[in-house]
């Protein structure tokens, strides 16, 4: 199983307290069904790598205010990605947050 580790970039100014410390990035291991080429990735790869990056960041740190702030995901080639609710592509096996 082939992985990738992605980088989530947290900007913005909290308006509440309990959100200060939250801007600044974050690295999630993805590991993968295949081996692929990041650079090469499909659009709907890359949505679902997003999505699952970004499901498992909610999970582990609570935003109060999420208007308060931009999340960015990256690829390890610096390449940003969104999910953008393309069906999945069925490439993603987990995502693990590295503290």
């Amino acid at each position: 199983m082939a992985s990738l580790l992605c980088k989530v970039t947290v900007t913005g100014e909290p308006s509440c307290k309990s959100d200060s410390g939250i801007a600044g990035q974050y690295e999630f291991g993805v590991h993968l069904k295949r081996t692929v080429n990041p650079s090469a990735l499909a659009d709907a790869e890359k949505s679902e790598i997003a999505c699952r990056v970004l499901d498992c960041f909610h999970s582990r740190i609570g935003i109060d205010v999420l208007d308060d702030f931009v999340i960015a995901v990256t690829l390890p080639n610096g390449q940003e990605i969104t999910d953008d609710d393309t069906p999945g592509a069925a490439l993603v096996g987990a995502v693990s947050y590295y503290t």
